[in-house]
């Protein structure tokens, strides 16, 4: 019996936009995150979830980043996301 094992890229890309979904409920709810940053604890409030997720987003989509001029929009994280990520 052989089994093929899911591309790496793939299974990656499925665990990051699931994180982006738990991350994006938690700041929909007004609640702050706690992730592993260089090599630390950090905490994160709901208004630095929607910034660290817009600057994600190009990842998730295959895009190359945007840069505040270049979106026309200089602070990202003034304008919330009206629905979670595509969780496919």
């Amino acid at each position: 019996m052989s089994y093929e094992l899911p591309d790496t890229e793939e299974v990656r890309l499925i665990f990051e936009r699931a994180i982006a979904k738990a991350l994006y409920r938690k700041a929909r709810l007004g609640q702050y995150a706690v992730i592993w940053r260089d090599g630390k604890v950090v905490e994160l409030q709901p208004d630095e979830i929607f910034r660290l997720l817009d600057e994600r987003k190009h990842i998730r989509e295959g895009l190359p980043p945007q840069t505040p001029e270049s979106s026309g929009d200089s602070d990202s994280a003034s304008s919330l996301p009206e629905q979670e990520p595509d969780a496919q």
